[in-house]
């Protein structure tokens, strides 16, 4: 699901900014949405992994004004500041997940399925994340 909606009057950057938080906050909603409706149907293992994926969204909408904030503060110009923008943002998807590898692959060792479940759970809501950051930045030009 992504939003697409017109930023007129915006650097490509802003428009990559307003389109991807626009996007994470709608999908951080929709999770949390869900959480709840589970918790009241007292499914309470699928509403954990969805406060889960609330989570990580929320992870990586603070990494993404972080990254912004240090490429709007770069030297150079707004293709340069774009391409350092994209830069340290995609370093995160790499940066964050190493934990939930090695995590899952411990899991696997111990045959440990509920530990396997949740960290592939975030691998994927990561994966799907990183797939609507280059989605966007692709639709606005930048590359």
């Amino acid at each position: 699901m992504i939003v697409n909606i017109k930023y007129i009057g915006c650097n490509k950057m802003d428009e990559i900014k307003n389109k991807l938080l626009e996007n994470l906050n709608a999908m951080e909603k929709q999770c949390k949405d869900k959480a709840k409706i589970l918790k009241e149907e007292d499914r309470d293992d699928e509403a954990i992994i969805e406060k889960i994926k609330t989570n990580i969204i929320g992870v990586f909408i603070k990494v993404f004004n972080i990254s912004y904030k240090q490429a709007i503060n770069q030297r150079g110009d707004d293709s340069q500041k774009q391409s350092k923008l994209i830069e340290i943002y995609s370093e995160w998807f790499n940066k964050i997940p190493a934990n939930w590898n090695a995590s899952l692959a411990e899991a696997e060792e111990h045959d440990d399925f509920e530990t396997m479940y949740i960290e592939k759970e975030k691998l994927a809501m990561a994966e799907k994340i990183k797939e609507i950051f280059l989605k966007i930045v692709e639709e606005s030009n930048v590359w």
